[in-house]
């Protein structure tokens, strides 16, 4: 897919919306054209920061954004949040300085890259795991190592977790 291609004024209006930014967020060329790009394509909780960036650079010529390869969430026009990567640009045109965004979907890609990273701990745990049956010195040593073990998985801690293996005698 073609890169979703976002013209926006100094204010943070849109300028020009391609098609390609239709599809990525959902907002057809004529509804976008004019309005805050932070209103329509920023989440909520990042919106202050990129207004105050925008302003940070009218007042000192600052660019932060420009030249760097990020990735960002985004909001969509039916309000889900996608992963984007994106490249933003310093240009003129007739009327002056533009900014000119590149934005691919990257949401995808994301998921992928966490599931990879979970399978890593399971298999790491699966490993602790096995140390711990080999080197287990009794029952209950063997179901707090492989309790904790896998506990430890996601990042849970183990707060007195006790089961008996027999029956207690009373």
């Amino acid at each position: 897919l073609l890169d979703a291609i976002i013209v926006m004024g100094p204010d943070g209006t849109v300028q020009q919306w391609n098609d390609a930014a239709e599809r990525l967020f959902g907002w057809r060329r004529d509804q976008a054209v004019g309005r805050m790009f932070a209103d329509l394509c920023i989440p909520e909780e990042h919106r202050a920061a990129h207004v105050a960036g925008l302003a940070r650079w009218r007042e000192t010529g600052e660019q932060v954004v420009t030249g760097r390869r990020l990735e960002l969430p985004a909001l969509r026009a039916d309000g889900r949040t996608i992963e984007i990567e994106l490249t933003v640009t310093l240009a003129e045109d007739w009327a002056g300085p533009v900014f000119v965004g590149f934005m691919r979907d990257i949401t995808h890609r994301k998921s992928l890259e966490a599931d990879v990273a979970r399978l890593s701990r399971v298999k790491q745990t699966m490993f602790e795991a096995t140390g711990v049956v080999l080197h287990a010195a009794s029952e209950e040593a063997l179901y707090d190592g492989i309790c904790r073990t896998i506990v430890g998985l996601e990042g849970y801690s183990l707060a007195g977790v006790h089961q008996p293996l027999h029956d207690e005698p009373k």
